[in-house]
């Protein structure tokens, strides 16, 4: 049992090198070899030190840059659901959570369009059938309300008693052959008046 105690308290001795890495050539040739591999990786000098010192400064960017894409993350959500009160205004059904899963709308949103634009690209054609109906139902109701009043197209040319266009012409105005059919009209027995 003394044997027992003895071997467990060497392991957890801080002052022996039982259990801990490093404690033959073959451990030590490995940790080399990282630290080498590591220190081309961070573009430092291979020393264990300076591959520590680039390795926290390496998590420390990455953390920095994950809470300042966090940041902008929210931001952005922010400007959306405000942009998407002032929609509401347009479109009393529109629903931001409903769009964000629409693919395409996400991926308008991240090729920086702002939110109308990119609802209105995503439901162009809904828009555009809302609008063609929109219209065809104002013509037919502007057509009704024209019959309604009376105003009946104009009368045709023909319809009428007198000729659509009236051209007063005068004897200064009259070309040779003018006159001369003026001249075979009057012999025959018309009446020509100016």
């Amino acid at each position: 049992m003394e044997k027992e105690n003895k071997a467990v308290e060497t392991k957890n001795s801080p002052k022996t090198n039982v259990g801990r890495k490093g404690d033959n050539v073959a451990d030590i040739s490995a940790e080399d070899s990282l630290i080498e591999f590591l220190a081309e990786e961070y573009g430092c000098e291979k020393t264990k030190e300076s591959v520590m010192r680039a390795h926290r400064a390496e998590k420390a960017r990455k953390e920095l840059s994950a809470k300042l894409r966090e940041d902008s993350a929210r931001r952005r959500y922010e400007e959306l659901i405000l942009e998407s009160e002032e929609m509401k205004k347009l479109d009393a059904d529109f629903s931001l959570d409903a769009e964000l899963k629409n693919p395409r709308f996400r991926k308008l949103l991240q090729c920086g369009f702002d939110l109308a634009d990119a609802w209105q690209l995503t439901h162009f054609d809904e828009i555009l059938t809302l609008a063609c109906e929109r219209s065809e139902q104002q013509g037919y109701e502007k057509a009704v309300q024209i019959v309604r009043e009376g105003q009946l197209r104009p009368e045709e040319n023909g319809m009428r008693e007198s000729s659509g266009v009236t051209e007063k012409k005068s004897v200064s105005s009259l070309s040779g052959g003018n006159i001369r059919d003026i001249l075979r009209r009057v012999e025959k027995g018309a009446k020509i008046k100016f």
